[in-house]
């Protein structure tokens, strides 16, 4: 089973992505990546980035503890890019997801056991 989802991952065509490349390729698609990142573009969208911090700030929980990174220092950036590259911000935990998926088959998928292949192949596969 796990040979077959990993011969339906080999027809993805990561050796397109930017964390694979290395220079030349790499900084290229990169330049034309960070544009979206750039200070005067962010600064251009500090209402929409504001607009979220606020929101976020006033979900805190009152009078009780609460963890500051899920709650404030990972949705924030998410909601962001998400909302630049113009995906559904409903569609963030998913491509949260997604992301931590990929990179942990391209970054530790050699010493994962077949079990857990298995699952994240199985992730990939519902992105597609």
């Amino acid at each position: 089973m796990v040979e077959d989802i990993a011969a339906l991952m080999n027809g993805v065509p990561w050796e397109h992505t930017i964390t694979t490349q290395d220079p030349p390729e790499h900084s290229r698609l990169r330049r034309l990546v960070q544009v979206a990142f750039t200070p005067k573009h962010v600064a251009g969208r500090e209402s929409m980035i504001r607009e979220i911090v606020n929101r976020r700030i006033d979900g805190f929980p009152r009078g009780e503890p609460f963890n500051l990174v899920s709650a404030f220092g990972q949705p924030i950036p998410l909601e962001v890019i998400t909302r630049i590259v113009g995906a559904p911000v409903e569609d963030a935990p998913q491509l949260r997801s997604w992301t931590d998926t990929f990179f942990r088959l391209i970054g530790s998928g050699g010493t994962l056991d077949a079990e857990e292949l298995h699952a994240l192949y199985g992730e990939m596969r519902d992105m597609m």
